[in-house]
């Protein structure tokens, strides 16, 4: 049977997307979960390589302790943080607690309900329309409130939607690490199996850096 040009596309797409998967894993992988060397604060459990739940000794409270192994990345997600910070009562962006920069950790605001990926893997049969009505809305609000400041976040997926709240309604996204000003060049892929097949070919191809726009 006559092969058309859109299965060798379709395969080379997804052939690529298998690449830069294996590459992300292996670079997980290679990233070792660290309790914070912070006098101030326990280590209570893990939740992925380099992110963990602390405990603050003094208070008790519990919080989320990212540790990174890139003083720039550090850098990058705290005044992302800092310049996202709610004074207004918005609850759009997870809200940074605490740093310690010898250990490249920020403490974060822990959430009660997990991700929206957890909401949503324990509802295999889908979340009703009424129960996803806010939180499409509440997403679309986040993304106006980050492109009013020119921020795109550049992953925003299910997995970096924090859920609060006693009703769990209330969202706010996490992982600005990634997020990039208007304008600024973007040389890597963040999460690859949800990034276009275009964009995936792009930069695997050597076609240089991308110039990131409100559209990401």
């Amino acid at each position: 049977m006559r092969r058309c040009a859109q299965d060798d596309d379709n395969e080379n797409n997804e052939a690529v997307i298998a690449l830069i998967v294996a590459r992300a894993d292996a670079v997980q992988k290679t990233t070792a979960a660290k309790a914070p060397p912070d006098p101030r604060f326990e280590d209570v459990r893990e939740i992925q390589g380099g992110v963990r739940i602390v405990r603050h000794k003094a208070s008790g409270d519990e919080r989320v302790a990212k540790t990174f192994d890139d003083k720039t990345q550090f850098e990058k997600e705290r005044d992302n943080l800092k310049d996202c910070k709610d004074r207004k009562g918005k609850q759009m962006v997870v809200q940074l607690k605490d740093e310690y920069e010898e250990g490249l950790t920020l403490y974060i605001e822990q959430a009660e309900g997990g991700s929206l990926k957890d909401r949503l893997d324990r509802s295999p049969g889908g979340l009703s329309e009424n129960a996803l009505r806010p939180l499409v809305e509440k997403a679309l609000d986040i993304l106006l409130y980050l492109h009013g400041k020119d921020l795109s976040h550049c992953d925003f997926k299910p997995e970096n939607m924090l859920v609060f709240g006693e009703d769990r309604n209330l969202m706010k996204v996490c992982d600005l690490e990634s997020a990039a000003a208007f304008g600024e060049p973007r040389s890597h892929l963040v999460t690859p199996y949800i990034s276009s097949p275009e964009l995936a070919k792009h930069i695997v191809g050597g076609g240089g850096d991308l110039r990131v726009s409100p559209a990401e």
